[in-house]
């Protein structure tokens, strides 16, 4: 291993340890979950975006790191761990409109108004 190597992976722990206390900050005690774990991933790529010197992948690579640690440390489910790395890359080629995500909103209101209809059929 060259010492560029080994600058490099220490930059990744110092900055997985950084961003593991700012997500705790934001989170409280708040456990992970599947219905939280994406919206984890969004904080922690839009901080560790204005992390400076870090190519793409070792940004990816700090917020990998950073979730799994956090998932340890609050004994949630590790599988979930798998879901990040493709949310990042969907994620990012979205937002340099790779992928493009057309919502209709005649469709949306036609979908809440068939839901709401739905839920007013209910009796308790």
């Amino acid at each position: 291993m060259n010492q560029d190597t080994n600058a490099d992976e220490v930059k990744v722990v110092e900055n997985v340890d950084a961003l593991v206390k700012a997500i705790e900050n934001i989170m409280g005690n708040e456990e992970i979950n599947s219905v939280n774990v994406l919206s984890l991933c969004i904080n922690a790529m839009q901080i560790v975006e204005k992390m400076p010197k870090m190519s793409g992948e070792m940004k990816k690579k700090v917020v990998v790191s950073a979730i799994g640690e956090l998932i340890s440390r609050r004994k949630g489910d590790m599988s979930l761990l798998s879901l990040i790395p493709q949310f990042i890359d969907t994620t990012i080629n979205v937002e340099k409109g790779k992928i493009h995500i057309t919502i209709n909103p005649e469709e949306v209101l036609s979908c809440c108004a068939s839901m709401c209809g739905s839920f007013a059929n209910v009796k308790n």
